[in-house]
């Protein structure tokens, strides 16, 4: 385990300062995340289509 003194604090670039800096960051993250789930359960979908279809054969 490192100790605190050797760990370097990195400097921040970009800072969320207002709440509507944070209201947008954090809408943009929810778009992202529901973006990702929509795609992840179509491709689940389809592996569960496929295996499915080779069972049948």
């Amino acid at each position: 385990m490192r100790s605190l003194k050797k760990i370097k604090i990195k400097k921040i670039k970009k800072r969320l300062s207002t709440k509507d800096e944070v209201r947008k960051a954090r809408h943009s993250l929810e778009k992202e995340t529901e973006k990702a789930f929509a795609e992840f359960a179509k491709s689940k979908q389809k592996d569960r289509e496929m295996a499915h279809l080779k069972y049948l054969d």
